[in-house]
């Protein structure tokens, strides 16, 4: 079948009406999104829920690393440069939570007294995956801030090749000068 006739076909078929069309175009999209979510073993997909690993800070840092090595080298002419990412800590995660709040208030009629105490009672929202093991649920990854950066790379030696390297990655990174050190490839 030719691509005219099946747009021919399509037209055909349409619903007249655009709030028909629209109702069923809405339909069509939340099945969509729902495949999405199955992985291809059947099971509900939970990434969007991590469980805290080194795992993300190992990436975070070698895509750093690869970012200032192609940046590097680019500058510098394709030559090989090697960097190395330094982090201050893991990455930290900020997980859905609630908190109750009971009052409770008793009055002394005899003393003409009040009593006021308030208790917060704070909980984590979790989920279940198909296996049945509860994750929190993770509202926002914050990546660690960068402790400092070792650029190797040819004429590194040399203080202009040098002040272009550590400027190169001061901006790239919003990093001060002295958490930035450049050395020469031999």
């Amino acid at each position: 079948m030719k691509f005219t006739k099946i747009i021919d076909y399509i037209k055909l078929k349409m619903p007249k009406s655009k709030g028909t069309f629209l109702v069923i175009l809405g339909i069509i999209g939340m099945l969509l999104i729902l495949l999405a979510s199955f992985d291809y073993g059947g099971k509900v997909s939970t990434q969007n829920n991590a469980v805290e690993t080194d795992a993300p800070v190992k990436d975070y840092s070698v895509v750093l690393e690869e970012k200032i090595e192609g940046l590097i080298s680019d500058m510098l002419g394709g030559t090989e440069v090697t960097a190395m990412v330094t982090l201050e800590s893991s990455v930290e995660y900020v997980y859905a939570d609630e908190v109750k709040t009971d009052a409770d208030v008793t009055r002394d009629q005899t003393a003409l007294k009040t009593q006021q105490s308030d208790s917060n009672h704070k909980t984590y929202v979790v989920i279940k995956d198909s296996q049945g093991n509860e994750h929190p649920v993770v509202i926002t990854e914050k990546m660690p801030e960068i402790r400092g950066v070792v650029v190797v790379c040819v004429g590194g030696e040399k203080s202009n090749v040098a002040s272009a390297v550590r400027l190169a990655v001061r901006s790239a990174l919003d990093l001060a000068e002295d958490k930035i050190c450049v050395m020469g490839r031999h």
